[in-house]
């Protein structure tokens, strides 16, 4: 094998092929004898371009010039004989300085996000042809039944959803989100489940779409053994964030 002048070889595994180590190129006290194969079978390729380089085979392990393999990549290979080092140095990516300006007229302007309109108890607020109303808050201080269910202490909520689409509107309810003056009464409220009693028209609501120009109305009670009073009610879609509001109603 001929001596190798300024130019290392950088290990490359032969399924990872990813370089770790470097041989210095002048002979040292660390430098050991080695017997290798070149391994002149084996092309190797980089970013779809062959290289005359070929790999040297030693204990399972392929060698590649790291000069080559550096320069193939965009690299600055060099041997710095003040630090009897090999060194790699990569292209910088300067960042602009400022934000260039869409010279392309046509380029559309993202809306500003929309705030969830605020409205009263009873106001409707429309969505893509559907109407949703929170109506009224009615505490309950003591358990009360209902049919042949007993409500525990906490709230009704009562909701009215109208669907003026023509397309039919599976997620009727959507997630509740409570402001009150007792804020571990708040919490509890936004993770609690609820006792659904609607009506679609003569039908109890039992998890069925609503149909086009159907309405929806009717209570959901939620569990809480504190005091507290309601600010506002949030309508939430499902399986979205806080910030994607159908609307609030607060109480005046």
């Amino acid at each position: 094998m001929k001596k190798l002048n300024k130019v290392g070889y950088i290990l490359s595994g032969v399924v990872l092929g990813v370089a770790l180590t470097a041989s210095l190129p002048t002979m040292a006290a660390t430098v050991t004898t080695i017997k290798a194969k070149l391994n002149g079978d084996v092309k190797v390729i980089v970013n779809g371009t062959n290289l005359s380089s070929k790999p040297i085979n030693y204990n399972n392990q392929n060698y590649l010039p790291i000069g080559d393999i550096g320069r193939a990549l965009g690299a600055n290979v060099k041997f710095d004989k003040s630090k009897n080092a090999i060194v790699v140095e990569t292209a910088k990516q300067e960042m602009p300085s400022t934000v260039p300006t869409p010279s392309n007229p046509n380029t559309a302007t993202p809306e500003p996000i929309k705030e969830a309109p605020a409205v009263k108890f009873g106001q409707q607020v429309v969505t893509a042809g559907v109407s949703r109303s929170v109506d009224k808050v009615e505490y309950l201080s003591a358990p009360v039944n209902q049919g042949n269910t007993q409500l525990q202490k906490g709230i009704n909520v009562y909701y009215t959803i109208t669907n003026n689409s023509a397309t039919p509107v599976s997620d009727i309810l959507p997630m509740f989100r409570f402001e009150t003056n007792n804020q571990v009464a708040t919490d509890e409220l936004n993770r609690a489940g609820n006792m659904i009693y609607l009506n679609i028209g003569n039908q109890p609501f039992s998890g069925q779409s609503l149909l086009s120009g159907e309405t929806a109305t009717g209570f959901i009670h939620f569990d809480s053994i504190r005091d507290f009073e309601v600010s506002s009610i949030s309508l939430v879609p499902n399986g979205h964030s806080d910030s994607d509001k159908f609307g609030t109603w607060n109480i005046q």
